[in-house]
């Protein structure tokens, strides 16, 4: 395609030479993506890990040793996005609230790029061994975001233009001021987690990998990068949608509301890391 949403291999090789900025917005939060880095690393075939190190740890670096879990390389995309603006639109995929599954001509074709066209385009760079090692470094750490964003309910949903539920202010338990929905499903619904337990990020992502049982894994693996834009989608209007209006002032948010959805947001973190590896291990074939 030639339209302007399109991402293909010339377009990010010409991105991916940009330079580095910051950003303060971190879809998932920097701990979800951690968690997401942390589940990963133990599903990675010996090659794909050695082909991972070698793209994060050069042999002449002096620093210590970089590893997908790593908040500079899981939250990198989120880094540049205030100066690599166009980047933005790769880290979701509005799909109408009311559509059965994701459509690509009707949610990314014309859009300037979406989540799924991105994780496609970065992991052909990456296994592509006619790239630079900075070309496939970068494409590297877009991918191990990108595999978590499309996790996010709400990086996969839109319902009344409301922007993933950015534009949607609801209450929070605990919490003295609105927040926008889509702020509670990146952050504060893994905060409440990881206080309840308590644990740290990595603590957090081992106690759910132990969890995860081998038919979860393989069945996991055999979805397709659209699949888990559709799955993500239905859990948004199942879940993250549910008992709250679409309009109106912002909704309190139940204690089951809460209960409920922490259980989504551990299965949907889990099922991102299983993903994840298995994207790095065909890649690394």
């Amino acid at each position: 395609m030639t339209n302007r949403r399109t991402l293909n291999l010339a377009v990010a090789f010409t991105l991916i030479s940009c330079w580095l900025g910051s950003a303060t917005v971190q879809a998932w939060g920097p701990e979800g993506h951690r968690i997401i880095g942390r589940i990963a690393e133990p599903h990675l075939t010996p090659q794909a890990q050695a082909g991972v190190n070698d793209l994060l740890n050069p042999l002449n670096s002096t620093s210590q040793l970089s590893r997908l879990s790593d908040e500079q390389i899981s939250c990198w995309a989120d880094w540049i996005r205030h100066d690599w603006t166009n980047s933005a639109p790769w880290h979701f995929v509005d799909i109408p609230y009311n559509a059965a599954q994701y459509d690509p001509i009707r949610d990314c074709t014309n859009h300037n790029g979406c989540v799924v066209e991105a994780i496609h385009t970065f992991s052909k760079v990456l296994a592509d061994k006619r790239a630079t090692r900075e070309q496939r470094l970068e494409a590297l750490k877009f991918l191990v975001h990108f595999v978590g964003d499309i996790h996010q309910p709400l990086h996969c949903a839109e319902r009344n233009g409301d922007k993933g539920g950015n534009l949607r202010m609801v209450r929070f338990p605990g919490r003295p001021d609105p927040v926008n929905l889509h702020y509670v499903w990146d952050s504060l619904l893994l905060e409440k987690s990881l206080s309840d337990r308590p644990a740290d990020a990595l603590q957090y992502a081992d106690q759910l990998n132990v969890q995860i049982t081998k038919p979860q894994e393989v069945y996991w693996k055999r979805s397709t990068v659209e699949d888990w834009a559709t799955q993500s989608h239905k859990l948004a209007v199942q879940f993250a949608y549910a008992t709250v209006p679409a309009n109106g002032p912002p909704a309190a948010l139940s204690d089951a509301y809460i209960r409920r959805n922490e259980e989504i947001v551990d299965i949907q973190l889990m099922r991102a890391g299983v993903r994840l590896a298995a994207i790095l291990n065909e890649t690394f074939k």
